[in-house]
Order: C-alpha cells, then sequence, then structure tokens
C-alpha cells in the first residue's frame, strides 16, 4: 500500500510524514524517547485500521508498518539528541536508516517492486507526459521546443522507472528533516530542542565524495552499477538541498526579520532552477565554509 501511493502521488510522503511524526518528535524532546514511540505505535495502530478497512490484513500491515517507521524513527532520532548527540549527524543516521528501509522494502518484495514500476511507468505514459506537453503547447510554445521537452521528459521518465526508490528516498529525507526540525521548534524551550537549529546543519565530506562518485558511475556505467548509483542520486541532492537551503536560512535569520520575507525567499529558493544552486550551495560548503565567508564579510562592511 505505502509504497504504491507514494509512487504515484511523490508529494504524498513529504507532505505526510512532518504532519504525522511532528507530535511524536516534540513529546520525544519534552518527555523523552519511549513517550515518542508511544505517539508512534498509536499512529501505526490509526493507520492499520485504515489499511485494513481499504486493504484487508495485508493493507493493515503494510500501512501499520510504513507509518510506525516514519514516525518512530524521528522520534528516535529526537530521542538520541535528548541524550546530548549531535543533531546534524543525528540527522544523517536517521535520513540513512528510513533510504535504507525503504530499499530492503524494494528488494524484499520483487513482485510488488515491479508492480509498481509498471505504475510508475503508466503514470507518465498515461498522464505526466501527454499533460505537460499539452501545456507547453498551449502556452504557445514552438514545435521544435516541444519536441526538445519531450526528449527530456521521455529521459527524466527512463531514469525514474528504474530509480523509483531512490527517488521515494528523496521524499523521505525532505519529509523526516522537516518533522525532525519542526518538531523540535515546536518543543523548545526543552534543552535538546534549542540544540536543534537547521541553520546549523553541517554535513561530513564523505557525503561530498558519495554524491560525486554516484553521479559519475550513472553517468558512465552501465548494468547494476548505474541503476545503484542511480537509486543514490536523488537523496543525496535532496540531502544537499537542504544542506544550502540551512545556509540560506541561517543568513536570512540575521537579514531579514520579517518572517514572510523569509518564507518567500524559501520558496523561491526551491522553485527550479533555483534549487539546483542551492543544492550546489549546500554540496561545497564542506569545502569553502560559506557560512564563514559570509560572516566575515558581514563584519567587513
Amino acid at each position: 500500500m505505502g509504497l504504491g501511493v507514494v509512487a504515484l502521488f511523490p508529494l504524498a510522503m513529504p507532505v505526510a510524514v512532518p504532519l504525522i511524526a511532528v507530535p511524536a518528535v516534540r513529546v520525544a524532546h519534552r518527555q523523552g524517547p519511549g513517550a515518542g514511540i508511544v505517539v508512534a505505535a498509536a499512529a501505526a495502530a490509526v493507520a492499520a485500521g485504515l489499511g485494513a478497512a481499504g486493504s484487508g490484513p495485508g493493507g493493515a500491515l503494510a500501512a501499520g508498518l510504513v507509518t510506525l517507521l516514519a514516525v518512530g524513527l524521528p522520534a528516535a532520532a529526537a530521542g538520541w539528541v535528548r541524550r546530548g548527540a549531535d543533531s546534524s549527524r543525528v540527522l544523517l543516521a536517521l535520513l540513512s536508516a528510513g533510504a535504507a528501509a525503504i530499499a530492503i522494502g524494494a528488494l524484499a518484495s520483487p513482485q510488488r517492486s515491479r508492480e509498481i514500476t509498471r505504475e510508475v511507468e503508466a503514470s507518465f505514459q498515461e498522464s505526466l507526459l501527454p499533460g505537460t506537453l499539452e501545456r507547453y503547447r498551449t502556452a504557445g510554445m514552438k514545435a521544435e521546443e516541444i519536441e526538445q521537452a519531450r526528449r527530456i521528459l521521455e529521459a527524466v521518465r527512463r531514469f525514474f522507472v528504474k530509480a523509483w526508490p531512490g527517488l521515494l528516498a528523496s521524499l523521505w529525507v525532505v519529509g523526516a528533516a522537516a518533522a525532525f526540525y519542526t518538531g523540535s521548534r515546536l518543543a523548545r524551550p526543552a534543552p535538546s530542542a534549542e540544540s536543534v537549529r537547521f541553520e546549523r546543519l553541517r554535513l561530513p565530506a564523505v557525503c561530498a565524495v558519495a554524491f560525486v562518485l554516484a553521479g559519475a558511475a550513472a553517468a558512465l556505467t552501465s548494468g547494476p552499477i548505474r541503476l545503484v548509483a542511480g537509486n543514490l542520486m536523488p537523496p543525496l541532492a535532496a540531502l544537499y538541498f537542504l544542506a544550502g537551503l540551512s545556509i540560506i536560512c541561517g543568513f536570512a535569520r540575521k537579514w531579514f526579520r520579517v518572517a514572510a520575507l523569509r518564507v518567500g525567499l524559501y520558496l523561491l529558493a526551491a522553485y527550479p532552477p533555483m534549487c539546483f544552486v542551492v543544492t550546489l550551495l549546500g554540496l561545497f560548503d564542506w569545502y569553502a565554509d560559506f557560512r564563514r565567508i559570509g560572516e566575515g564579510a558581514t563584519r567587513t562592511s
């Protein structure tokens, strides 16, 4: 149930995870990880009931397990921070655990994975590709421009049909991070929640190495290696988008006192092609340390 729904409707994961997991993260900061896990178990029970009503015992098990992981992992991460762990490392462990669970789920049921692959293929062929090209025609694009767009969309289709677990993992990265930071913000003034600040997110250099190697393997190899690399690229790109956005967030909090201006800036940063620039900003931060450069320029001015 869970994987199929999210594969067909990609916005389901980043919307659902923050809404469901935020209360558990807040409770875990204030009352301990045990209380957060209780909230996760309650959410899983409700999801299992809904799954049973719609798809029987199999749907109940799938919905309950997906919800338990989606809510329980962020709550456990908050409990880990409560014990004194560094929030950036905890977040990286949280995102890695969820991505690993998605990979295991895809490998554990080859038949279901093939069904989801067919569903994703059908979604592209029947609605996404024709609908997008029709909007381009309505907007008055020239025939050669539409043909170029079609070739690009076909390349995207070929990639995502095979790399849907990686796409799912990228949605987990965005959703789980939103739950982790939003729940922590709502838990303040709890001491552990005070240490969880999005603008302080730092990633180790090994993540940049993994991103570069995965990109090279996806472009230069073939077969299983290319498939694995292609599935690694989306979550790593999402991770570095978050890293770049955290840099922007840090400076926005200093420069823009009005919250509406900061929200507008974040929306602009998430919109293509700016999101690619933000991802590169996060990728090269381990080398350039843009926060230090920016703070030095601010002091000089």
